[in-house]
């Protein structure tokens, strides 16, 4: 549904079609990386194998191998997210922006939010969106946190021009991904991290960068990047690597979208049909897998 959105125009988000890349960090995960590449050939999930050679020939990356796929793609999240805010808004949806919701009270016989500035809505369900978040309402034990950094260059770098059309990312742990931006930057990120102290926060984020630099200039020799700013992030993963979509039993009339586990996207776009089935009392075959107390 969100592709369709997309493709046909109806929301603009800078979407740029683009080669995925999946570069292999070692000679042991190359073997495992190439295993996974005649998986998904044997499917026929358009994709290529590239030797290490060839990879370098190509986008100048240095790897033990990589999985090319045709079918990637980019968007501006944040315009997305803003798009969307605005087509539903024309179809009738009303937005109430930088409201904060205090209190909950699921005790009576329909939710009521309690707003600040003494403001209440009361109503039949309660859908939660709110990622990570949503660890703090929860007593279950759904998600174990992370954080995540970046570092982006600043404009005018010079690249090759495969590579600008590309989204590449490798086996490596902690990860490394890189991407090109709308503006004519690299961004370079991963160095994920359980371990994060709010007090060190800067400190932490600035020596965060300074391991992404010197990945980068170890995968992409030559590469001359200048930092211009940086930034970390939060966000859950899971035991099974599966989102949790649905009602949890700790709470009347209420239903959670929460995305984790890498493929947030695709879970979301998974609960666009789940969650008007739940309302209408309906089951949904993927429910079960998605479900609270799994």
């Amino acid at each position: 549904k969100l592709g369709k959105l997309v493709s046909d125009r109806q929301v603009d988000c800078g979407f740029q079609p683009k080669s995925s890349v999946y570069m292999a960090y070692s000679k042991s995960t190359g073997k495992q990386l190439y295993q996974e590449f005649l998986l998904r050939d044997k499917h026929q999930l358009g994709v290529e194998w590239l030797a290490a050679k060839e990879v370098e020939e190509k986008y100048g990356l240095r790897s033990f191998g990589a999985i090319v796929s045709k079918s990637g793609a980019s968007v501006d999240a944040y315009k997305l997210a803003h798009e969307l805010i605005h087509m539903n808004a024309r179809r009738g949806m009303q937005v109430f922006d930088q409201t904060v919701i205090e209190k909950f009270d699921f005790d009576g016989p329909r939710p009521v939010l309690n707003i600040k500035g003494g403001n209440t809505v009361t109503c039949d369900q309660v859908i939660f969106c709110t990622g990570f978040e949503a660890t703090d309402m929860l007593k279950e034990p759904i998600a174990k946190l992370f954080y995540t950094y970046a570092c982006v260059s600043e404009t005018g770098i010079i690249l090759n021009e495969n590579l600008k059309n590309s989204l590449v990312w490798d086996t490596d742990k902690p990860y490394t991904y890189l991407r090109t931006t709308d503006d004519d930057r690299l961004l370079v990120g991963g160095e994920d991290s359980s371990n994060n102290s709010p007090f060190f926060q800067q400190k932490i984020k600035e020596r965060k960068s300074v391991k992404l630099v010197k990945k980068l200039e170890r995968i992409l020799p030559g590469i001359r990047f200048i930092p211009d700013f940086n930034w970390g992030g939060t966000f859950g993963t899971t035991k099974d690597g599966l989102p949790y979509i649905g009602r949890s039993p700790e709470f009347n009339n209420a239903l959670f979208v929460l995305g984790f586990g890498g493929n947030g996207i695709t879970f979301s776009v998974q609960a666009m049909d789940i969650i008007p089935q739940m309302l209408e009392g309906k089951e949904h075959p993927l429910a079960k897998y998605y479900a609270f107390g799994r």
